[in-house]
């Protein structure tokens, strides 16, 4: 079992908002992160058009970064992976992240 906590902060406040998702198998994270997380991230805050790199510490991730195989490596020896916590010199905070965690 896998649960996906997404978390989105306001720029202005930091106010924050924390949701979480549960999938069966590796596959279903992936497909969720690719499709429905990825395309409304990027349509929501017209990226990576608008991503500027210097101050969010790293270049716009590609759907590929969020593959089965990615999320995998990404766990290491832990059962946490970090796929999305850009920080923002600007905003002071990460605006945005998102936390698959591996449940055994």
């Amino acid at each position: 079992m896998y649960v996906v906590i997404q978390i989105s902060r306001a720029h202005s406040s930091g106010y924050e908002n924390m949701g979480t998702m549960v999938f069966t198998t590796l596959e279903e994270v992936a497909n969720y992160l690719q499709n429905d997380w990825y395309e409304s991230f990027c349509e929501a805050y017209n990226y990576p058009s608008d991503w500027d790199e210097e101050d969010m510490g790293g270049p716009f991730p590609s759907k590929e970064s969020f593959s089965a195989d990615a999320i995998q490596k990404a766990f290491g020896k832990y059962n946490e992976a970090r796929m999305f916590d850009y920080y923002s010199e600007y905003c002071g905070l990460k605006p945005d992240e998102i936390i698959v965690q591996r449940k055994m």
